[in-house]
């Protein structure tokens, strides 16, 4: 007599003890193992070999048998394709179940071998395309990396045909960075020259600026008055006096 029990916190009915659902003889294998792990852990395994039939328990274990045998049954179908379902649903026995399930579905007939060998093959033929695939998604995740300064850029790319590898993408993306740090760069300059333009100008003193309504007293010339006038209080070093023919030499010409 076999020996079983039951855990109040994991043995219950609605356990879905493997992700697998069986689904036929192309995963039977794989489930089968799946599945007889799974109840081994539970200290259940005897209810579908075999070992622990009802008849070796007596009248007082019945209901703990039948309770048992109710939650492997269950176990069972929770991880079975709904078009299996309804052949074991109406099952009473887990071993009953189980031994059907491997009857139906554990094949190694020649059938089966060339069926698994013509997987092969197309896998093979299809491994390509599954390629192209694995490429295109590691473009898309570099893409989605960047910030939005690239998005013009990104369009671009995403236009191409065919697409291009990552390490192509991450190229144009390096020169196109390059562009830009070099049209920065100039805009700087341009920047820096204007500013430095404008502080020349305004070292100008204001006492030698021009204001052509102003009249001098001294020299009655236009363009300064009295308190400016170069005669009396000098000139700018960087002036120089220019004759225009039929007129005076104007101290605020330039030559």
């Amino acid at each position: 007599m076999g020996h079983f029990m039951i855990d109040q916190c994991a043995d219950t009915s609605g356990v879905v003890l493997i992700s697998i659902q069986l689904t036929g003889s192309g995963n039977y294998s794989v489930w089968s193992r799946s599945m007889r792990i799974a109840i081994l852990g539970r200290n259940k395994l005897g209810l579908i070999d075999g070992k622990c039939r009802k008849d070796g328990f007596g009248p007082n274990l019945t209901d703990l048998w039948e309770r048992c045998n109710a939650i492997v049954l269950s176990w069972i179908m929770n991880c079975v394709s709904k078009e299996l379902l309804g052949g074991i649903v109406y099952s009473t026995d887990a071993c009953s179940v189980w031994g059907d399930l491997k009857e139906r579905f554990d094949k190694t007939d020649g059938s089966r071998i060339f069926q698994l060998h013509r997987e092969i093959v197309t896998l093979v033929q299809e491994s390509r395309g599954f390629v192209e695939f694995m490429k295109q998604q590691k473009l898309l995740q570099f893409l989605m990396g960047l910030n939005e300064t690239y998005e013009q850029a990104r369009s671009q790319i995403l236009m191409l045909v065919p697409l291009l590898s990552v390490n192509q993408a991450y190229s144009m993306m390096i020169e196109r960075e390059s562009q830009r740090v070099i049209a920065n760069s100039a805009r700087k300059n341009v920047a820096n020259l204007e500013i430095a333009a404008l502080m020349t100008a305004r070292q100008v003193p204001s006492k030698f600026k021009r204001d052509w309504n102003a009249q001098c007293d001294h020299c009655k010339m236009m363009g300064h008055t009295k308190a400016n006038c170069y005669r009396l209080i000098g000139y700018l070093s960087n002036f120089r006096f220019k004759k225009k023919v039929g007129q005076q030499n104007d101290p605020y010409e330039k030559e």
